[in-house]
């Protein structure tokens, strides 16, 4: 009933639900399931209830790094098998899945802060969380980073302008990848917008404040939305919240709505790309395709749809099945 997808890394895409993770590659069809080496079933009584929003797939939090030396996708994977959120303790562990070999997994010691519900951002070998400063002795929000080359969690420190996070502070931190660079996110869902800040050169700038106000379906009140990607001819901000696929004009401050759940009778379905143009080009593009027909989507039951926005590589990317053959094509 729940599935989140990562952007590309190197040519991959995972795909995650509460029990199992799947490496797959959209152009292809190629796919390899990894089920989760996380906390038993009995271990739940002692989990609080999971947060309901669109990108939390159970009490872990899974993300797709690659080896560039050994040219190797690997999956990490962080299990909480406690949260308490009044005494603020926590017990999670970490293990590293190589994805060319279909058992090859092993612990690795966990972050030095706890991790948010959100899912991971993947920039240049590196895997970045948002922490989660309702837990453990800091109350700051900080991000932590993995390097997979040297096998090592780290601490990056946050935006100055990032708060301490409170009780009665309702904002929302994550980070995303845009347009190759790091950016931390706040989302303030009393003021209805999301500050986005880039990391470039070891110094954080703003990059984008997007203004949601006067977009009721796109509120921060009702709903998480995340950054996906920039369209760099236009400087449209794609925004995905799940129920709604909309592009964000900075200039406008308004969103025009690519695709919508609650409006699958009477729309077609989007299917939209992120497309890798040669250096030569003028870039990047987004471009979004309409190719069912209103009377197909009609036919369909809304309740039953779930939609799960997807950024993808056109690449060739795959793990052969036998051993010996193991490599990135």
């Amino acid at each position: 009933t729940k599935v989140v997808c990562s952007k590309p890394c190197h040519g991959l895409n995972l795909v995650s639900t509460e029990t199992k993770d799947y490496l797959c590659n959209p152009c292809t069809g190629f796919h390899r399931g990894f089920s989760n080496l996380g906390p038993n079933l009995h271990l739940r009584s002692r989990m609080p209830k999971i947060e309901e929003h669109a990108f939390t797939v159970g009490n872990k939090n899974v993300g797709l790094t690659f080896n560039s030396l050994t040219r190797e996708h690997v999956i990490v994977e962080i299990f909480y098998h406690r949260k308490d959120f009044e005494s603020r303790q926590y017990d999670m562990s970490c293990t590293l899945h190589w994805c060319n070999t279909a058992n090859a997994a092993q612990e690795h010691s966990v972050p030095p802060l706890p991790v948010n519900d959100m899912p991971p951002a993947y920039v240049n070998g590196m895997l970045y969380w948002m922490n989660e400063p309702r837990l453990g002795q800091s109350c700051e929000w900080a991000i932590v980073s993995f390097n997979l080359a040297a096998s090592t969690f780290d601490v990056v420190p946050c935006p100055s302008w990032f708060a301490r996070w409170s009780s009665r502070n309702r904002c929302r931190a994550f980070v995303v990848e845009l347009e190759g660079v790091l950016c931390a996110v706040l989302a303030d869902p009393v003021a209805d917008k999301l500050d986005v800040w880039k990391l470039e050169h070891g110094r954080w700038d703003r990059a984008y404040t997007i203004h949601l106000e006067a977009s009721p379906g796109y509120s921060l009140k009702t709903c998480v939305v995340v950054p996906l990607a920039v369209d760099p001819d236009r400087g449209k901000v794609l925004l995905n919240t799940v129920r709604k696929i909309g592009l964000y004009d900075p200039v406008e401050q308004t969103i025009e709505n690519l695709y919508s759940l609650d409006q699958v009778p009477v729309a077609s379905s989007a299917h939209l790309k992120f497309l890798d143009m040669p250096s030569t080009s003028s870039g990047d593009s987004l471009t979004c395709s309409k190719e069912e027909s209103v009377a197909e989507m009609n036919r369909m039951d809304s309740k039953l749809i779930t939609s799960v926005p997807m950024l993808y590589e056109e690449s060739l990317a795959c793990y052969s099945f036998v051993r010996k053959a193991n490599c990135l094509w």
